[in-house]
């Protein structure tokens, strides 16, 4: 038992007995919940938007509530009152099925109790609340953004909106579950290391962990139990009632603070933002159910549902990871780590949003709506603008710190800042870089994006010089600039084909494809394509549109390479994604 006399920085014996102590009762309690719900009826029927595809007890929320009371009242006797109210409206919504509003109002009410803090003391309702204490419920992160007539309205959206994201994000056997288990447990690094340790929020968020990993045990795929509403609604405000707690690291600006929250709970809301892009573009309603989250898009790709989790949770945990950087690291860290991170999902969002998951009126795959072109390159540039600004003032935290890295940002850094943009995305403009949508790069490419960002950095040191004689500026900023820029640009461009060789790697069989032109491609596809676990089965002459079909569904393809004569806009093309049929350009398979 040494170990336990060992254990990391921040990691509390009690935190870790109440992890342990929190899955068993949890593991307990969802069995027990799962043998009692159908006398009560609490089954769930199967839906269009689940993969469900008999009847599962639902009631798991019950378990994981009765788990998390005790730890939320340590924490606050308040957050633990409005999960209990989205608790019950939770149960209500499995057995009656709520209108939106209903559920909407009930929400805000449960967030307007948190928020107020009736039973904290020092609350609004408290005679003589000062505003810098009135409401213990109030995020730190906000307050700073203005007077608490903006903050409070902002904090209760804050609440709904989470609860109702990793309510969306409960579409899959283990997804809700095992997301709040990674997000929590981040929170928990947060939480109890750093400057500003909360002991009773670290409690709190390994009871959270441990509440959703026993229940996890019952429910990873294939699921035997659900968490239902009532379960999922519970957990996505419980999360938020942990992130607004998260302590203030000394120094921290409010920028900070607030994309702290954002990431560690990154993942629901990632999703959220993707069903509504997703679901605006193909003229869908947002509140209509359907098979188009992240986890669907997932297994549309190939991915077993147990892969698809592993890859949730990983990307999950992967926006922890920037949460965490965000929080401990500098002003250069936290800068370089928030615009990786939101640049990332940007370019997941692109490439899971070209999935085709959507079906006409006859059953068969719909095409994925083509984005104007417009909009890619707006995407495309605001990446760019991101990126190029977090890649000069990494720069400057690379070469310079503590007193000089302030006084360098002032001097030159931040007003040089606009100047940069402008140089860099000009001359990427100029060298014909913005194309909307990369499916690869070539070696050309990574030249040519090379020689953009040197004829930049030329751009802005002649500014430099003419403006300012070069005065505060570095030779080794623009170096280590330069450098990263390059990698950075490479890396957007690159990112699409990248996602879908990761993913490819993943997938538990390979996919049967075909060639749609000359004979003589077929050797060349066939041994590009298997690394892309793509089997090639023959070759489809290009005929009219229901020949290509025709041949692709004889040799049950999923995927058609088409060769450079058959443009996007080729009827044969058009024919074959309306046909439910992946279309892929085989100059960018063979590249």
């Amino acid at each position: 038992m040494d170990w336990l006399l060992s254990l990391p920085a921040g990691v509390h014996l009690e935190h870790l007995l109440a992890l342990v102590g929190a899955v068993v009762a949890a593991a307990l309690a969802t069995r027990l919940t799962r043998a009692v719900a159908p006398r009560f009826d609490l089954v769930s029927r199967p839906k269009g938007e689940r993969w469900s595809q008999a009847p599962t007890p639902m009631g798991g929320g019950v378990a994981m509530m009765v788990v998390l009371a005790p730890g939320l009242w340590l924490l606050s006797p308040d957050l633990l009152v409005g999960a209990l109210i989205v608790h019950v409206l939770g149960l209500v919504d499995d057995k009656r099925n709520l209108s939106p509003p209903v559920k909407l109002v009930f929400q805000t009410v449960a967030a307007c109790w948190v928020v107020a803090a009736p039973l904290g003391g020092g609350g609004v309702l408290a005679p003589g609340a000062t505003p810098a204490g009135a409401l213990p419920g109030l995020p730190d992160a906000l307050v700073p953004l203005g007077p608490l007539v903006v903050a409070i309205p902002v904090t209760i959206a804050f609440y709904v909106g989470v609860a109702n994201s990793l309510n969306l994000l409960d579409n899959m056997d283990g997804s809700a579950a095992g997301v709040t288990a990674v997000s929590a447990a981040f929170i928990y690094l947060l939480a109890t290391g750093g400057d500003a340790a909360a002991a009773p929020l670290g409690a709190a968020a390994a009871v959270t962990a441990g509440a959703a990993l026993g229940f996890l045990t019952q429910n990873f795929p294939p699921a035997r139990i659900f968490m239902g509403d009532a379960g999922s609604l519970l957990l996505g405000f419980v999360l938020a009632g942990l992130a607004v707690r998260l302590p203030v690291e000394a120094g921290a600006s409010p920028a900070q603070r607030l994309a702290v929250m954002a990431f560690v709970i990154g993942a629901p809301l990632f999703d959220t933002a993707l069903v509504w892009v997703t679901r605006t573009n193909a003229r869908r309603p947002f509140l209509l159910g359907g098979r188009d989250h992240t986890t669907h898009r997932l297994m549309a790709l190939g991915l077993s549902p147990r892969r698809t989790l592993l890859v949730v949770y990983g990307v999950a945990a992967a926006l922890g990871g920037v949460a965490l950087a965000v929080a401990r690291g500098g002003a250069g860290l936290a800068v370089v780590a928030s615009v990786a991170g939101g640049v990332l999902l940007v370019l997941l969002g692109v490439f899971l949003g070209q999935v085709p998951v959507y079906r006409t009126a006859e059953g068969a795959l719909a095409p994925a709506r083509a984005r104007h072109p417009a909009l890619l390159y707006a995407v495309e540039l605001a990446v760019d603008v991101a990126a190029l600004s977090a890649c000069w003032l990494a720069a400057y935290a690379i070469r310079f710190e503590g007193e000089d890295l302030a006084f360098y940002l002032r001097a030159s850094a931040v007003p040089a800042l606009p100047i940069v943009i402008a140089a860099k995305v000009s001359v990427l403009l100029l060298l014909g870089l913005y194309r909307g949508f990369w499916r690869t790069v070539r070696f050309a490419d990574v030249a040519r994006i090379a020689q953009a960002v040197l004829l930049g950095s030329v751009l802005v040191v002649v500014v430099a010089t003419i403006t300012t004689r070069f005065e505060n500026y570095s030779r080794g900023v623009f170096a280590i600039d330069g450098l990263l820029s390059l990698l950075a640009i490479v890396a957007s461009r690159s990112a699409l084909r990248l996602f879908r060789g990761a993913l490819a790697r993943l997938m538990d069989q390979t996919r049967v494809a075909v060639v749609v032109g000359a004979e003589g491609l077929r050797d060349l596809a066939a041994e590009a394509a298997a690394a892309e676990r793509l089997v090639v089965a023959g070759v489809v002459a290009p005929g009219d549109p229901e020949a290509v079909v025709a041949g692709a569904r004889e040799h049950g393809a999923q995927v058609a390479l088409v060769g450079p004569p058959l443009g996007e806009d080729d009827p044969r093309v058009v024919a074959l994604r309306a046909a439910g049929v992946e279309v892929r350009r085989l100059r960018a398979v063979l590249e």
